[in-house]
Formats: C-alpha cells, structure tokens, sequence
C-alpha cells in the first residue's frame, strides 16, 4: 500500500544523499574538462579527507570543533593532493606522450590501490566516523543526524559557490576558457567584454 509519509521521508533522504554524489561528480568532471583526464583516485581522497577529520576530532580538537576539523581536512587533502601532483601527474603534461590516457588511468589506478590499502593496514577493517555535538535534526518528517544535515548544506553551498565563481568572476572565465567544452562560450564571454577601438 502507497504511503505518502514513507515516499516524503525516502525522497529527502535521496535528495540529501544525492547532493553529496552531486559534489563528488562536479569534481571528477571539473578536473576531466581541464586537464582531459579522469582522477580514479578520487574516492581515496574524500576518503582521506575523512580520516584527516575523524583524526581530529578524536584525539586533538573534540566534538565541539568539528567544524574546525572539517576545514583542517580540507587543507590536508589538498596539501596532500598538492604534493602528489607533480609526481604523478605534472609528468604526463610536462612531455609528450602517446598514450597519456592509458598513463593517466594506471597511474591514478595504481594510487587508488595505494591508497586503500594504506587506509587499511593504519586504521583497520573498521569503520570511523567523527563525532559532533549536532542534535537530531528534522527535516520534513525525517529525524536525521545533525552531521548529515550539515554536510548536505555544505555540500549544497559548495556548489552554489562553484557555479558562481565559474560564471561570473573572471578566475571562472580563463577555466572555462581552458575547458573544450566550455570554449565557444568563454570566447563568446571575453569578445563581449573586450572594448571597441574607434
């Protein structure tokens, strides 16, 4: 029997969950369109991210301060990011390659493997997750945990925020200008803004 409270409750878990995956696209997409290559580590990353965070808040920062993990996980993702990039990746773009796809699939196979089995011999088959002082949240007629509202709102602002910078601050002019896909667009963008000599 159809239950309309049922549907309600399944379609905003969906939506909240789907955000994240939504984040998690952008940034696989984002980095093919510019540097034409799929990241296949990126998992790993949220997943170091994560550890970065549950790290944290166990053991130095509390419950309280979770929202100063999240930003301390940020930084080191990309601090680690930042430092593996012209070891793996920079190579590919520094010299010609004939086959830069397949390098680009091996090599970030080949950290992804790494990665996780790193994952598991420090921390172990078990699951972690970082604790906060975040009530049980209602959204609609779904108690939901405070953590998950937060980081679905997070998520939400994340891309709002990308869509902005993409479209209208310069910085997003010259991405997309870089991008194929975005090409006749940009060009369109900086031919319109650029002045008229008489």
């Amino acid at each position: 029997m159809f239950s309309t409270e049922l549907f309600t409750q399944t379609l905003i878990s969906g939506l909240m969950i789907g955000v994240l995956y939504a984040l998690m696209a952008l940034g696989i997409t984002f980095i093919y369109s510019i540097v034409r290559m799929i990241n296949w580590a990126m998992g790993e990353f949220y997943m170091l991210g994560s550890y970065i965070q549950y790290v944290a808040v166990a053991y130095a920062l509390g419950p309280k301060l979770w929202w100063l993990a999240v930003i301390i996980s940020t930084a080191g993702t990309f601090l680690i990011g930042y430092l593996i990039e012209p070891i793996l990746i920079k190579p590919m773009h520094a010299r010609p390659m004939e086959r830069r796809d397949d390098y680009a699939t091996v090599v970030t196979i080949a950290l992804l493997l790494m990665l996780r089995s790193l994952a598991v011999a420090i921390g172990g088959p078990n699951q972690y997750r970082p604790e906060t002082n975040l009530p049980i949240m209602w959204v609609g007629p779904l108690p939901m945990e405070g953590a998950r509202v937060a980081a679905s709102v997070c998520a939400l602002l994340a891309l709002a925020i990308f869509y902005l910078v993409m479209s209208k601050t310069w910085v997003g002019l010259a991405l997309r200008a870089t991008s194929p896909w975005w090409a006749p667009s940009a060009s369109k963008a900086s031919s319109t803004r650029q002045p008229t000599s008489s």
